[in-house]
Order: structure tokens, then C-alpha cells, then sequence
């Protein structure tokens, strides 16, 4: 039987990573995101997805999940609202176990926004796969791979701290703390 914690790895040990939403765009969070999980030195594989791009950084851009070759662990998804509930769908069809869907706004915004996160809900539940977010600042994981999937450019070493936080700014703010503190 397997332990509890082993449900999480995708999230906290991929050994790879489609970016959904992966972009040249200095000003757009799938850049930002992408070029932190690159400059951290991330060991696994990343697989930058964008329709209109062949390149993203220096990689090979794939149109969508489905045209990436091989097993992918995790999904960062970093689009626009309207296309979250299609991009889990295409992950669930990939057999993608874990996602972290960084986009905004949904629930925070009213009703409508509540109602798309319980499709994103069902999507993911109905092919198996778990999620974190939306709205989600995004994940990070240090002791194995170097792994900063995350907004703020701030890359601390290995520790024996873990933190699992609802507020990335309250997260990131006790992260800097307790490493100033180390």
C-alpha cells in the first residue's frame, strides 16, 4: 500500500514539467515562473507549452501536452481563465497526475468564477489528478532536483524546513524569514 505522501510527489519531485502557458514575454507570469524554475537550476525535464511558439527560452515549444513525447509528472498551468478547464482536460487525457493552476481569477471574483473551479474540480477528479490552486503563487521543493516552480525570484538551499501555505505572500514572507534566521 502506498503512503499518503507518496500521492504528493508529483508536486514536490517531478522529473518533469509541462509549463502550459510557457512564454518569451518578460512581463507575463509564464515567463516569469519559467525563468525561475530554469535559473534555480531545476534537473528535470521541462516541456514549455505554447501554440504559437517553437522556442521558449532556448527550448522546444510543444503546440500542447499531447505532442510532448513521454511521461510528464506535473503541470504548471499559467493561461488565461478561459482555457484552464480545456488545459486539465488535455492533462487528464495525458494521464498528467498533479497540476498547479497559477491563474487567477475564479472564485475570488463571485459566483461564476466558484462554478469554474468546481468544473476544474471534475475534470481533474474524473482522470485522477490532483491540484493546487488556482491562484497559486506556485510550488517549490529544494532538497531534490532544485525545484523553484514559484513567482518570487528567491532560491534558498536545502533545509529541513517545510512550509505549505494558502497565501503565497505569507508563504514567501516565512521562507525569507526562516532563512535569515538559519
Amino acid at each position: 500500500m502506498p503512503r499518503i505522501l507518496d500521492r504528493f510527489a508529483p508536486f514536490f519531485d517531478p522529473r518533469s514539467i509541462a509549463f502550459i502557458g510557457a512564454s518569451n514575454t518578460v512581463t507575463k507570469w509564464g515567463f516569469l515562473i519559467l525563468f525561475n524554475l530554469l535559473d534555480g537550476g531545476y534537473e528535470g525535464r521541462v516541456y514549455p507549452i505554447n501554440p504559437r511558439e517553437k522556442e521558449v527560452m532556448g527550448l522546444r515549444a510543444y503546440p500542447s501536452v499531447a505532442d510532448v513525447p513521454g511521461e510528464i509528472d506535473l503541470a504548471m498551468i499559467v493561461v488565461p481563465p478561459a482555457h484552464v478547464v480545456p488545459v486539465i482536460k488535455e492533462c487528464v487525457e495525458k494521464r498528467i497526475p498533479a497540476g498547479v493552476v497559477v491563474t487567477a481569477g475564479f472564485g475570488e471574483m463571485g459566483e461564476e468564477g466558484k462554478e469554474i473551479e468546481r468544473e476544474m474540480v471534475r475534470a481533474a477528479r474524473a482522470g485522477g489528478m490532483r491540484l493546487a490552486g488556482p491562484n497559486c503563487a506556485g510550488v517549490m521543493s529544494v532538497n531534490s532536483k532544485s525545484m523553484y516552480a514559484i513567482m518570487p525570484p528567491f532560491f534558498p538551499g536545502p533545509g529541513h524546513l517545510s512550509i505549505a501555505s494558502q497565501s503565497g505572500n505569507v508563504g514567501a514572507s516565512m521562507l525569507r524569514f526562516s532563512v535569515d534566521r538559519d
